[in-house]
């Protein structure tokens, strides 16, 4: 079903290789291959035959000397080492089939269990059709102390897969001019990528599929460029596609997909849309018409732009929200053909009077889910009450058995059933139906006292007429 445009990478076959990787940890450790570690201080080149490359230490790329990494050439870590180019270069460039993989070096590997590709001070680096995965920062981009020096800046960074981490691209400290393309940021749980105290840095044409964060930008973050960039199901929990912090400004986010529910938030002063007629983001939960057009959509006739502005905060807006998704470089159709599992919770035991709350936060989709419907229906199969959020709290009056069924949907219509059992009594003790009966009647309680003190009188006569004739 074709619901939104999501462009993978650069072609289909990278798209793939992502999947792959994220769903079984990327690859096994190999015991042959090539133990490295230590300061690299000439020229050096990791040949395919001479993978897998076992970081046994961190590799440290000092001024004067470039790291060739060829095509196909495995990397893997035994413990938390990293990849530091310290005024060097590196050079990974693979081809789109023919991934350069780096991972943790455990069969079994959890995020953040190694170090990934750090660049420092007047570092560079050409990193391209590389699968990064379990490391804290895939790619750390961080300028020195010292602002005279200009910092890592002119990196390119495309083609990539980032996926299973902490953070895909971490860019600190006068990481300046970088460009950031054609990428896919998937399952990370943190950011794709995060910003922090730079500059004039281009990021499009990248995909952020299911991270906690798309973007996160904080600190001094200024003149950057986001555009043609998908956002699919990013945020589940408290995170978003887009978030950028009170003091960023004169950032320049527009020409993005944003096919989940507009995460966005901005607490700085940034614009949100390339002027018009260039137009803003298309954003998929945007219900505005498009029936008029100019600067000011005050003139009959529609130009592909919504009438209304796209609202992201309180004083904040996309002035010229698009009506349908942007094509860019390496568009293809995304089809969400995978079905999302709906967690209705755990069966219920309650008493008459009580409220319940009913949560399907553990719900969950790979694009993003759209809907949520509960139903609650008596035991007879009469609906009590609907609901279409995400959670909700019913005070139940009347005892018991009850069904709680919740239908979940997701960007592409797809859908998603499960259901728990509620079981409301009279009073908190239970009865053989599970509904309560009523407190014992006092006549039965007083009768079951007076048969106890007859079984205590009559134990006590007993053991006095043992002793009397046990003197005699």
């Amino acid at each position: 079903m074709y619901l939104a445009e999501e462009r993978i990478c650069s072609a289909p076959c990278v798209l793939i290789a992502a999947i792959i990787l994220g769903s079984i940890g990327l690859f096994p450790a190999n015991a042959a291959g090539t133990s490295v570690g230590g300061e690299i201080s000439q020229d050096t080149i990791w040949t395919q035959e001479g993978s897998p490359y076992v970081l046994q230490a961190d590799v440290e790329i000092v001024s004067g000397a470039t790291l060739t990494i060829e095509a196909g050439v495995t990397i893997l870590s035994e413990a938390y080492y990293d990849i530091s180019v310290l005024d060097g270069e590196l050079t990974a460039v693979g081809t789109e089939s023919n991934l350069i993989k780096m991972t943790s070096e455990r069969d079994i590997p959890s995020i953040t269990k190694w170090g990934g590709i750090r660049i420092y001070n007047d570092g560079r680096a050409e990193i391209r059709f590389c699968a990064i995965s379990h490391t804290y920062s895939a790619i750390v981009l961080m300028g020195p102390g010292d602002r005279v020096v200009p910092g890592t800046t002119w990196n390119n960074i495309t083609d990539n897969i980032f996926t299973n981490s902490e953070v895909g691209i971490f860019a600190g400290y006068l990481a300046n001019k970088n460009y950031i393309a054609k990428n896919n940021f998937s399952q990370n749980t943190g950011s794709g990528i995060y910003m922090s105290s730079n500059y004039n840095n281009t990021i499009v044409h990248n995909t952020f599929v299911g991270n906690e964060c798309g973007i996160c930008s904080a600190n001094i973050t200024h003149n950057n460029t986001v555009a043609y960039n998908d956002f699919i199901g990013n945020g589940r929990s408290v995170g978003w596609d887009i978030w950028v912090w009170s003091e960023t400004k004169n950032n320049r986010m527009h020409h993005n997909n944003f096919f989940g529910s507009g995460y966005a938030s901005d607490g700085g002063e940034n614009v949100w849309d390339n002027g018009y007629p260039s137009g803003g983001n298309y954003w998929y939960d945007h219900a505005g018409e498009d029936n008029f057009h100019g600067p000011d959509q005050d003139i009959p006739g529609g130009d592909g732009i919504g009438d209304t502005p796209y609202v992201i905060d309180n004083d904040t807006s996309d002035r010229y929200p698009l009506m349908s998704p942007v094509e860019h470089d390496g568009y293809e159709p995304f089809v969400d053909d995978i079905q999302p599992t709906a967690v209705a919770g755990e069966n219920v035991t309650a008493t008459v009077g009580e409220n319940v709350t009913f949560s399907a936060n553990e719900s969950f989709d790979n694009a993003g889910i759209e809907s949520f419907v509960w139903e609650l229906k008596s035991e007879e199969g009469d609906v009590v009450g609907t609901w279409t959020t995400r959670s909700f709290t019913y005070h139940f009056t009347s005892p018991g058995k009850y069904l709680a069924v919740l239908v979940v949907t997701d960007l592409g219509q797809n859908t998603d059933e499960d259901e728990i059992s509620v079981s409301v009594r009279q009073t908190a003790d239970p009865g053989e139906d599970g509904t309560g009966e009523a407190p014992p009647s006092p006549i039965l309680a007083v009768l079951v006292v007076f048969v106890v003190l007859l079984a205590i009188i009559a134990a006590v006569a007993a053991y006095l007429v043992w002793t009397r004739g046990r003197w005699r």
